[in-house]
């Protein structure tokens, strides 16, 4: 791995013009040999600080002789002989290839070694600490495959083709037809991360049924994450919706077997992170339906990434970078509830607004689309959906549907489908 190193680093000295390309996809802790690190932490500062001296051997050992480190790689003649050693332009990419692979390679062993640690400091019969080790055992799996950044370039022509050959559809449907006519959205797309923000008892859970309902119909997988309600009531919910009745009246008369569409929905009703819902994702595309839809309810008792977090807007802003990053990895859908603050109750007409997002501006800027939703007192069998974010279109609300309307004021009478 050496030699692909040393090539590499003399091979981006003499190729300033190519240095952007790797710059930021070869950090310079991919490396097993220090000296050539250093070599190329140089060689980058050089670049960065001033382009038109870049691919000049000398400006590098200047910088070194800066930086205190010139003796320590061997001295001005090692970096010559380095240079000497490069590989051409066109050699580069595949030079840092070997080095991507064998930095993540490492990274997985050293991950592995964590984790059999782990599992063999717990003890068998301790469910809980079994199932933290599991938990455990993602978040490494997770972090060693991305402690190297990947960034893939590619010609605007490449992307072109593939749109225009694209076989699958990029949109799961939600059920929430003015929704799709107020953000000019078909449904839930895959990469994007929607909010649905409202205080509690509002109907975040049931907006949430509903899409897992529509989006189940239309032959999508869908992973429901529930962790403020248990399984059974998540399906009375959905059965609700799906037979256009009351959970009461569902709970009276009994249904004699599961609606076709809602096999399609799987759930965790247990406490869970994002690196959890990335492996079930994961290891649903090796079954005939894999998971195209995620609905968590709500995003703030997911289990942050690190519990050593400072405080807990920092834990709350890590959990949506990460709900973000699964909807972009993963080519998922993502609808998160999550819980509005008490702000919008001293506001005179009540409305709720972006800045009553609980405990993280962050929610506001990894969202596509920020759905509020508002009861009005006056009309208390009337919900308000806001679209108070949408990067992707037009902004404004609208009133409850039918369906919204059958599933959560369940004994009430009257249409909630005219628009605002």
């Amino acid at each position: 791995m050496t030699n692909s190193e040393r090539a590499f680093v003399g091979g981006v000295i003499l190729s300033p013009a190519i240095t952007d390309t790797f710059s930021e996809t070869v950090p310079p802790h991919a490396f097993t040999d220090l000296r050539l690190a250093s070599m190329y932490e140089a060689t980058l500062a050089v670049y960065h600080r001033s382009p038109e001296t870049a691919g000049d051997p000398t400006a590098v050992v200047a910088e070194l002789t800066a930086r205190g480190d010139l003796l320590r790689v061997g001295g001005a003649i090692e970096v010559f002989n380095v240079v000497h050693d490069g590989a051409t332009a066109h050699a580069l990419s595949w030079h840092a290839s070997r080095i991507i692979d064998a930095a993540r390679l490492r990274a997985l062993e050293a991950a592995a070694v964590r984790i059999q640690h782990a599992a063999s400091s717990n003890t068998p019969s301790d469910d809980d600490g079994t199932a933290d080790v599991i938990r455990f055992a993602w978040q490494q799996l997770e972090d060693a495959t991305s402690a190297i950044p990947t960034r893939t370039v590619m010609p605007m022509s490449t992307v072109f083709d593939a749109w225009r050959n694209r076989s699958e559809s990029t949109s799961v449907p939600i059920g929430l037809d003015l929704f799709n006519r107020v953000t000019s959205l078909k449904g839930a797309h895959h990469g994007h991360l929607i909010l649905v923000a409202a205080r509690p008892a509002t109907g975040k859970s049931t907006v949430l049924a509903q899409s897992a309902v529509a989006a189940a119909n239309s032959g999508a997988g869908v992973l429901f994450v529930t962790l403020e309600m248990v399984g059974e009531e998540v399906l009375e919910r959905c059965m609700a919706n799906q037979l256009a009745t009351s959970v009461r009246a569902l709970r009276e008369d009994g249904v004699a077997s599961l609606p076709q569409g809602l096999h399609n929905i799987t759930l965790v009703d247990t406490a869970t992170s994002v690196t959890d819902i990335a492996a079930i994702v994961r290891q649903s595309r090796r079954t005939r339906n894999p998971i195209e839809l995620v609905l968590v309810d709500y995003l703030q008792l997911l289990t942050p990434p690190s519990r050593t977090s400072e405080n807990r807007q920092t834990e709350v802003a890590a959990i949506s970078r990460s709900l973000k990053r699964l909807a972009v990895e993963q080519r998922v859908a993502v609808i998160a509830a999550s819980q509005l603050n008490r702000a919008s109750e001293n506001r005179a007409d009540k409305r709720p607004s972006l800045a009553d997002l609980r405990e993280s501006g962050q929610l506001e800027a990894d969202a596509d689309v920020v759905m509020l939703l508002h009861r009005d007192p006056s009309e208390p069998f009337e919900i308000e959906f806001i679209i108070a974010k949408n990067r992707h279109g037009a902004i404004g609300s609208f009133a409850g549907e039918p369906n919204f309307e059958r599933a959560t004021i369940m004994e009430t009478q009257g249409s909630m489908s005219k628009a605002v």
